[in-house]
Parts: structure tokens; sequence; C-alpha cells
């Protein structure tokens, strides 16, 4: 409960920012918004990890990884997007598609992680998550259509899921993913 007053004040300064109701007035619906919300989300959810304590020192360290993922993501989708104009325009329309099986690289296969690793590769123009399924390994593993099998090869992919995977935990404030995957 503690944790859920604390984080309601940065949902009530967004609320006043984006509102522009800078008031007291208006940090305090914000704050009641933020806290309502919060409350929604804690009932409703049954991630393993909601009730972990709040660790003030980590905060930076996962508004920066927050910052470097939304970052990388848009400069994704902005490249992504312009090589998917270009295949599209031209008239011998250079695409080979292809359907490859990418691990989530996460040992604990979390839910939250496996949507969040499937809503960046889907909206990134030329690639796209289908489905997902469970290894030999009882890993998940993600169905991914590519419209360029050679541009994206397997070493791409996975490279570029233990990238992602990396900040997606680093942002849960989840201990970081060993280096051992040889990738």
């Amino acid at each position: 409960m503690s944790q859920t007053l604390f984080l309601s004040f940065p949902m009530a300064l967004l609320w006043m920012i984006f509102a522009r109701q800078l008031s007291w007035e208006g940090f305090v619906i914000g704050y009641i918004f933020g806290f309502a919300v919060l409350m929604v989300i804690r009932i409703n959810t049954t991630y393993q990890d909601i009730d972990q304590p709040i660790r003030p020192a980590k905060i930076p360290s996962q508004l920066i990884a927050l910052v470097v993922y939304i970052v990388r993501l848009a400069v994704d989708v902005f490249f992504s997007g312009i090589d998917v104009a270009k295949r599209v325009i031209n008239p011998k329309l250079p695409i080979d598609p292809d359907t490859r099986r990418v691990s989530t690289q996460d040992k604990s296969n979390d839910d939250l992680i496996s949507a969040l690793s499937a809503h960046s590769i889907t909206i990134t123009p030329g690639e796209l998550v289908i489905d997902f399924e469970t290894d030999e390994n009882g890993q998940t593993v993600m169905l991914v259509h590519t419209l360029d099998k050679e541009e994206s090869n397997m070493e791409k992919l996975n490279r570029d899921q233990h990238n992602r995977l990396k900040l997606i935990r680093q942002i849960l404030g989840l201990d970081e993913i060993s280096e051992d995957k040889g990738l």
C-alpha cells in the first residue's frame, strides 16, 4: 500500500503536466486518479514481483534504461519504416518472407517480459510476432514473421532480443541477466 501511495506522486505530476493544471487542485486530482489506477492494476494483476519493495537506489538506473529503451525503439521503428517503404515502392518488391522461432531468453518465462518483447518487435515495421510456443526445454519462444530472411537472420534476431531483454529487466528493476548466453 505504501508503494502505491509513493508511486501516485509521479503520476500526479504527470497528470498536472498533461492536463495543464499546474495547481494544487490539479495535483490532488492527479494523485487520486493515479492512486485509483495503481489500485486497479494491483488488484487485477498476477505479476509476481508487484509486492517487491521499491528500491530508491535503483530508480535512476531504471529511468535511464527506460529512456535508452524508448530511444532505441524509436530509432528501430524509424529505420525499419524507411526500409519497408523502400521495399514497397520498388517495382520488383524485394521481399523474401520467413517465420523464425526466437527465444525470449528469459529464464523466468515471465509473461510480462515476453509481452513487452513481442510488443517492441511487432511495432517495428518488417517484423511481427504471430504466436508464442514452449520449446523442449520449457522456454518461451516467439514465432516472428519477417519480410526478409536474409536481413532478419537468427543471429540478428537473437542479438536484438538479448539487448531488449537486458533493458526490459533493468526497467522492471529485476536482476541483470547473465552474460553467458554466448551471443
